[in-house]
């Protein structure tokens, strides 16, 4: 977990908008939950979380995915 949380601040901190359709992409489809989890919060980190993406997540079936969403 740790170097997930080094990468999530490492796209952060560089503001690399590059990633933000990947992460986009495995937010919504990546089977790996604590994968889902930190894209999300890369997306907001980037200011490039869409509304869209936060209303699918509120419907999606994982309960802690839902609650990243909020």
């Amino acid at each position: 977990m740790a170097l997930a949380g080094q990468t999530q601040q490492l796209i952060v901190l560089n503001k690399d908008l590059s990633v933000a359709p990947a992460l986009e992409e495995m937010v919504l489809k990546n089977k790996n939950l604590l994968a889902r989890i930190h894209a999300l919060w890369c997306l907001d980190g980037l200011n490039a979380l869409k509304l869209e993406t936060v209303r699918q997540l509120m419907k999606d079936g994982n309960p802690r995915i839902r609650i990243q969403a909020l």
